[in-house]
C-alpha cells in the first residue's frame, strides 16, 4: 500500500506540475505570438524542436535505462555515478554535430542563430536528465517537477519583458537558456547525500553502460524521427500554392504543442511504475497484475482527454491563438495520435522495464521509414495535414507492433480489462452528449467531466475501489 500511495502521490505531482509547465508553456507561446507574429512563432518551434531533436540523439538512451538501473539498488552504483561524465562527453560531440549541421540547412542568420541558443539551453535538460532519472527512481519527483516549474516561470517573465521592451528576437532563446541553467543548478543543489557527481571517467564501466543503453539509444533516435522529423520537414519542403513554411509551422506545431503535453502525461506514470515492471520481473502474476492496472489507468485517463480535446479544439485554440485560424483543424488531426501514443506507451514501458528493448528496433525502424515516406509525400500535397496524418499511422503503427511484442515473448499472462473497454464507451457517449452543447470552453469542459464519470460509473469503467486505495491512509 505504501508503495501504491507513493506511486499516485508521485504520478499526481508530475500531472500537477505538467499542467502548470503546459499552461506557463501555452501563454509563453501566445506572447510570442503576439509579440513576433506567425514568423517568430514558426522560428521558436523550429528552434525548440531542433535542439529537442539533438538532445534525444544525444542522450545515448542513458534516461531509461538509469531508471532501471537506480531501481535495482538502494544506493546509487558506481556505474550509476558515471552517467554524468558520459552524458557530457556524448552532449558535447553531438550538440557539436548538430550545431554544424544547421549550416546544411537554408535557414537565414537569425534562424539559425535561434537553433543555436537552444541547443544550449537543451544541453542544461540533457545533463539534468540523469538526475531526473535519480528523482523518478526514489520516487521524488517533486523536486525535478518543482524545478521544471521554476524554469518556465523565469522564461515566461522574461518574454514578457522582451516583449514589452521591444528587444530583439534572440533574446528570446537567451531566455530559454537562462531558464535551462536553473532548472538544473536546482536539481543539483537538493541531491541527496548518496548520490556523489564524479567527473573521473572509467572508459570500462562507460563500455557497459553503453553496451545496455545502445539498444534503447536507437529506438529513440528512430522514434525522434517519426515523433520530431515532421516540424524540420515542415520548414523545409514546398508548400501548395498560397501557403508559407512557418505560418503552416506556426498552426502545426502549437498544436503538436498541446499534443506533446498529453503524451508526457502517460509517459510520467509509466516512468514511475516502470521499477514495479523490474521488480515483479520474476513474478509473473504480479507483473500482469500491476500491467493490467496500469493500462487502465492510461484508458481512464486517454479516452476522455482525446474525445474531449476533438469537442472543444476550437474554443480552446481561439482562446490563446486567436491569431492561428487553422491550429484548431491542427489539433482535431493530431488528438488521434495521442490515443495510440498512450496505450503503446504502456507496452513499450514494458519492455523497457524487463530489459528486452532489442526487441524494439526493428519495428522502431519500419516506423520511421513508414513517417518520412509519408511526410515527404504528404507534406507538399497537404501541408501541415500530410504531417498529422503521417503522425497517426506512425503512432498506431508502433500501438500494433508493442501488442505483438508482449503477445510474442509472453512477457504477461493477459493484459484484457472490461474496465480499460468500459472507459472508452464512457467517453464516446461523452462526446455524443458534447455534439449537442454549444461550442463554448467552459461549458463544453464542465459538462464532459460530469457525464464522463457518469458514464464511467454505469458502464463499470470507474475502479472506485481502486482509487479509495490510492487515496485511503494506510492503516
Amino acid at each position: 500500500m505504501a508503495v501504491i500511495k507513493r506511486i499516485a502521490s508521485n504520478t499526481v505531482i508530475q500531472v500537477i506540475g505538467k499542467l502548470v509547465v503546459a499552461l506557463v508553456g501555452i501563454l509563453t507561446l501566445a506572447l510570442i505570438l503576439s509579440g513576433f507574429g506567425e514568423s517568430g512563432q514558426g522560428k521558436y518551434i523550429l528552434a525548440i524542436a531542433y535542439a529537442q531533436f539533438i538532445a534525444s540523439i544525444a542522450d545515448f538512451g542513458l534516461g531509461i535505462y538509469l531508471v532501471r538501473l537506480f531501481s535495482q539498488t538502494k544506493k546509487v552504483s558506481a556505474e550509476s555515478q558515471q552517467a554524468i561524465p558520459l552524458r557530457l562527453v556524448s552532449a558535447g560531440i553531438f550538440y557539436g554535430l548538430g550545431a554544424i549541421a544547421v549550416y546544411a540547412f537554408p535557414y537565414d542568420l537569425e534562424t539559425s542563430q535561434a537553433i543555436w541558443l537552444a541547443l544550449l539551453a537543451s544541453l542544461f535538460i540533457s545533463i539534468n536528465a540523469v538526475l531526473v532519472a535519480y528523482y523518478q527512481s526514489r520516487l521524488k519527483m517533486q523536486i525535478p517537477v518543482g524545478a521544471e516549474v521554476v524554469n518556465r516561470l523565469i522564461v515566461l517573465g522574461l518574454v514578457f519583458l522582451i516583449i514589452n521592451f521591444n528587444f530583439p528576437f534572440l533574446n528570446i532563446l537567451w531566455a530559454v537558456v537562462i531558464g535551462g541553467a536553473v532548472n538544473l543548478f536546482i536539481s543539483w543543489l537538493l541531491l541527496g547525500s548518496d548520490f556523489a557527481i564524479t567527473l573521473r571517467p572509467k572508459i570500462s564501466v562507460w563500455r557497459r553502460i553503453v553496451s545496455q543503453s545502445l539498444p534503447i539509444w536507437i529506438t529513440a533516435i528512430l522514434g525522434l524521427i517519426y515523433f520530431r522529423i515532421d516540424t524540420i520537414l515542415l520548414s523545409i519542403l514546398p508548400m501548395p500554392a498560397g501557403r508559407e513554411n512557418l505560418v503552416e509551422l506556426a498552426s502545426y506545431g502549437t498544436a503538436y504543442k498541446f499534443l506533446e503535453i498529453l503524451i508526457a502525461i502517460p509517459g510520467m506514470f509509466l516512468g514511475v511504475v516502470m521499477p514495479l515492471f523490474v521488480r515483479a520481473e520474476k513474478d509473473s502474476g504480479r507483473l500482469t497484475e500491476i500491467f493490467k492496472k496500469a493500462f487502465y489507468a492510461i484508458s481512464f485517463f486517454a479516452a476522455p482527454v482525446a474525445i474531449g480535446s476533438f469537442m472543444v479544439a476550437q474554443p480552446l485554440m481561439d482562446l490563446f491563438f486567436p491569431e492561428l485560424g487553422e491550429a484548431a483543424v491542427a489539433l482535431k488531426i493530431l488528438i488521434w495520435a495521442f490515443v495510440f501514443s498512450s496505450l503503446a506507451s504502456s507496452f513499450i514501458y514494458l519492455v523497457l522495464g524487463l530489459g528486452k528493448q532489442k526487441f524494439l528496433i526493428w519495428p522502431y525502424i519500419a516506423i520511421a521509414v513508414v513517417n518520412v515516406s509519408l511526410n515527404i509525400i504528404l507534406i507538399p500535397q497537404l501541408g501541415f495535414r500530410g504531417a498529422a496524418y503521417a503522425t497517426i499511422l506512425s503512432e498506431f503503427l508502433l500501438f500494433a507492433f508493442g501488442f505483438i511484442i508482449i503477445r510474442r515473448l509472453k512477457l504477461i499472462q493477459g493484459f484484457y480489462s472490461y474496465q480499460a473497454l468500459a472507459t472508452w464507451l464512457a467517453a464516446g457517449l461523452m462526446g455524443l452528449s458534447l455534439a449537442w452543447l454549444p461550442e463554448e470552453l467552459v461549458v463544453r469542459f464542465l459538462a464532459g467531466v460530469v457525464t464522463y464519470l457518469a458514464f464511467a460509473w454505469l458502464l463499470g469503467g470507474l475502479d472506485v475501489v481502486t482509487f479509495k486505495k490510492l487515496i485511503k491512509r494506510e492503516e
